[in-house]
């Protein structure tokens, strides 16, 4: 049989299940952009599952998820009003010194995030631009769908 008369593109099928692709990948872009996103947002200005003061013990380099170092303090954490310590808590932050406390939330995953007007609006900024890029991937997906149903 010769190959250069056998027809190689997408079916119908194929070109649908592209477009499906494109839409799953961008929800979960977008979904996942806003939930992490407005989390670190609203724990960086104070809103969380509990809010009160980590005493630092001590603070070390740690390898930062994208590049560099970032700086942790490991201490004590007790929450405001009910007075609930967590003796293992650790928080990102540039300037706190051995015995020194702070004031951090305590997100819905369990995560300490000082309260810090350049860390909410660096959550703010990566929410809009990988909602941004969700969003691209659903219109993208819809483009594709429309076209493979139409042929």
């Amino acid at each position: 049989m010769d190959d250069r008369f056998v027809d190689n593109s997408p079916t119908r099928r194929q070109r649908a299940l592209y477009a499906f692709g494109y839409c799953a990948v961008g929800l979960g872009m977008l979904g996942a952009a806003v939930a992490f996103g407005a989390l670190e947002w609203a724990a960086a200005r104070g809103h969380g599952t509990a809010t009160g003061d980590l005493r630092v013990e001590r603070c070390e380099m740690r390898p930062a998820p994208r590049s560099g170092q970032m700086r942790v303090c490991l201490g004590t954490f007790r929450e405001h009003g009910t007075g609930t310590v967590d003796d293992r808590a650790e928080a990102n932050s540039k300037n706190a010194q051995d015995g020194q406390s702070f004031v951090v939330t305590r997100t819905l995953i369990g995560d300490y995030i000082e309260h810090d007007g350049d860390r909410a609006s660096g959550a703010a900024m990566r929410m809009l631009f990988f909602g941004a890029v969700g969003i691209g991937g659903v219109s993208a997906g819809v483009h594709h769908a429309r076209r493979a149903l139409k042929s």
